[in-house]
């Protein structure tokens, strides 16, 4: 990525001082009274041609006007305003602009509100124009448990975000620390910055990263949080230590958070106020308690709901014990779900979809008869439940909307799951010793580690309550054939993105209960074992593997719903996929540089699946037209009655031979059709094709969406009459 260009400083101050002079009208200049006299006025006059004449040499040839812009603001945080910590804040800042203070951590407990007020500050030094370049990282999945329990900063992996926020161009040095740190220390020393550290849980070297140390004469500055006030003196830094709210103003924070309904003339109703305030005791004067707990009482309006609440309270000694009170007051199906995002790694954004469509896999928002869609609007509303009561946030990463969850809440979730064994995001290199896999284990995360293998030496972990086996984002190569011998209750396993995995053991033929097998990118994965006993098998996904043939068995999977396909598998998915009644969601990827070959015939093969919802077709490169023949359909030709008759969603991506999407004797059967996506198909000329009859009416009547993009050869959506509401 090249540098923006901005104007050079002395160019800056020359316009600054013409547009001074430009802004003074004539009769102003006169009526001052400096200019009152004939000299004052040459002299104002000798001035602005002094001007002009300043001006005219940034003309001449060679002389350069602009300079690289290195500036990074980025995007303000999604933060609601802290309560009580104005002066905390104004302390920051007043360090920050000043130029003695270099080094500042700001110190608290878990909950106390550290990150909110960064936030907070990060923000509001966007608006002014102090550094050149202000980061924000969190760090604390940067520092890992060892084996032998130690914490190991991953100094590559925090130089990565760094270089991300930086936006440096992804290239093999970043897979280096030393080079990588030069290649931030670089980039860093082209102006002042501001580097704000959230969740610093060891002290770490500045110079190992690549982090110019910020001195008074540099511009440049450090901001960390911790709980600790030992890092923030190992780190050097002038300490802000974030005390619990005092009675006053924590009940100011819950009377904002609760709502009106609990107040009658402006103070709290007589009748409730022993009980709330002996609760708010209960929350010690920790903001995310207290958030947590006044967004789960919220509409409680009667004494006896006040009553109940502090007798559940009573039983309370810790912050993470009020916190489960919020969880309490969920329905099971919702609680369910929030403990399942302690699977992710701490501090990581879960994208919604992903989150809503592992529910769907979990069964935990599963209705027979219900559609895929119906269950993403349930996923949607129980997401939403969540955010409401503070105990997920909603966020945007990288233009995705996702959630993430507090670390002390996630440590909540664990400790409500001891049938859970959560390792993800550590840089794990070897999988847990053979004493952890506990018979009544339920659900096992090891996602986002450096695990490269399973030895063949480990026996077969004896797990028979095992429901969940998440693997995905390892470095697995080999997996001992009778690794999942005594697992036989797993629903759902998750190996995608183990790139050097190149086959699957026989003995996950025998997990009989298995719902879904994710190989998402596994991409040196050529064979899999037999499928025919997988009966149950609910999703499957081979994208992006180097499978050439379609699994035995596959037609034997009665219950798939969602089907990805990678490589060339989709040639011979034609008379195995009428077997798949019940599948909702067919995905295909071909392989970009294989010259395949695709038959339009394939399509009406498809289009006798009843149930299906959704088509994603992506990099298809020899298919013209998906719903109909390359030019005109011949008049005998025809298709049986229910061809597409639930097709709600069509998405077409990086196929780069098609012209037309829809011939226009095809509309009849996609009267279904809500969505329709094309990007980047290079040849495409037309939505729908008119050849067949000349002037005939296009009519969707369920057409809400229509996203095209990257397509530079797009003349029309369809040159006759179209008929459909977007």
């Amino acid at each position: 990525m090249q540098p923006a260009k901005i104007a050079r400083k002395e160019v800056e101050e020359w316009l600054e001082k013409a547009g001074q002079q430009i802004g003074i009208k004539v009769e102003d200049l006169i009526s001052q009274e400096e200019c009152s006299s004939p000299s004052n006025l040459r002299r104002k006059i000798e001035e602005s041609r002094q001007i002009l004449e300043q001006g005219k040499e940034f003309t001449n040839a060679g002389v350069i006007l602009v300079r690289d812009d290195h500036s990074i603001k980025g995007f303000p945080l999604l933060v609601e305003k802290c309560c009580g910590r104005d002066d905390i804040q104004e302390k920051i800042l007043e360090w920050l602009k000043g130029d003695k203070v270099t080094r500042i951590a700001v110190s608290g407990m878990g909950g106390v509100g550290k990150t909110t007020i960064m936030k907070n500050v990060h923000n509001q030094l966007l608006i002014e124009s102090k550094f050149e370049t202000v980061i924000w990282v969190t760090v604390s999945k940067d520092f890992n448990i060892t084996v032998q329990q130690k914490m190991k900063f991953d100094i590559l992996q925090f130089q990565k975000k760094i270089a991300s926020s930086l936006e440096l161009k992804r290239q093999p040095d970043h897979e280096n620390e030393t080079k990588l740190a030069a290649l931030i220390s670089q980039r860093l020393g082209q102006g002042s910055f501001l580097l704000i550290l959230d969740d610093v849980w060891e002290p770490f070297s500045l110079e190992d990263v690549g982090i110019s140390n910020p001195v008074g004469n540099n511009g440049c500055k450090l901001v960390l949080t911790t709980r600790s006030k030992a890092v923030a003196r190992a780190m050097d830094c002038n300490v802000i230590h974030v005390n619990p709210l005092p009675p006053e103003e924590a009940l100011e924070l819950f009377s904002e958070k609760i709502g009106s309904d609990v107040f009658s003339d402006g103070k709290i109703k007589r009748d409730i106020e022993p009980f709330l305030k002996q609760i708010l005791q209960k929350c010690d004067g920790v903001p995310l308690a207290i958030v947590t707990v006044a967004k789960s009482m919220k509409g409680k309006l009667l004494p006896r709901h006040w009553k109940l609440a502090l007798s559940e309270f009573s039983k309370f000694e810790s912050i993470i014990d009020c916190l489960k009170f919020s969880y309490e007051c969920l329905e099971q199906q919702c609680q369910e779900c929030f403990l399942c995002c302690a699977l992710y790694p701490e501090d990581y954004e879960i994208e919604k979809e992903e989150l809503i469509e592992y529910w769907i896999e979990e069964g935990l928002i599963y209705k027979e008869g219900k559609t895929r869609e119906a269950m993403n609007w349930k996923g949607h509303d129980i997401l939403d439940k969540l955010v409401d009561n503070c105990l997920l946030q909603s966020i945007e990463y990288e233009d995705e909307e996702c959630v993430s969850m507090h670390d002390l809440l996630r440590e909540m979730a664990l400790e409500i799951s001891p049938q859970f064994l959560v390792k993800a995001g550590i840089a794990l290199e070897k999988l847990p010793e053979e004493h952890e896999w506990r018979e009544n284990l339920l659900k096992v995360s090891l996602m986002r580690n450096d695990i490269t293998e399973i030895p063949s030496s480990m026996p077969s972990p004896k797990c028979p309550m095992l429901t969940t086996l998440l693997l995905s984002d390892n470095k697995i190569s080999t997996i001992p054939e009778a690794f999942f011998e005594h697992m036989l209750g797993l629903k759902i396993v998750d190996l995608s993105k183990n790139r050097q995995l190149s086959r699957l053991p026989s003995s996950i033929s025998k997990l009989e209960k298995l719902t879904t097998l994710l190989l998402w990118e596994c991409e040196s994965l050529r064979e899999v074992p037999a499928l025919s006993n997988l009966v149950g098998l609910k999703k499957l996904d081979l994208l992006r593997t180097s499978i050439e043939e379609l699994p035995q068995g596959l037609n034997m999977l009665t219950n798939l719903k969602y089907l990805g396909l990678g490589g060339r598998l989709y040639e011979t998915l034609d008379e195995p996929l009428l077997n798949l009644s019940k599948l909702q969601h067919l995905l295909v990827t071909a392989n970009r540089h294989a010259d395949t070959e695709f038959k339009w015939e394939t399509i009406g093969i498809w289009g006798k699946l009843q149930n299906l919802e959704k088509l994603d077709l992506n990099s298809v490169h020899n298919l013209n037209m998906v719903f109909g023949e390359v030019g005109a359909i011949a008049e005998s030709a025809s298709l049986p009655a229910g061809t597409f008759s639930s097709l709600q969603d069509i998405s077409v991506r990086h196929c780069n031979k098609i012209k037309k999407l829809c011939s226009v004797r095809w509309q009849g059967y996609l009267q279904k059709l809500q969505s329709i996506e094309v990007y980047d198909c290079k040849q495409l000329e037309e939505i729908i094709g008119s050849e067949s009859k000349e002037g005939e009416k296009v009519t969707l009547p369920n057409l809400e969406r229509l996203e095209l993009t990257g397509l530079p050869l797009l003349k029309t959506i369809y040159s006759e009459d179209c008929n459909f509401w977007l």
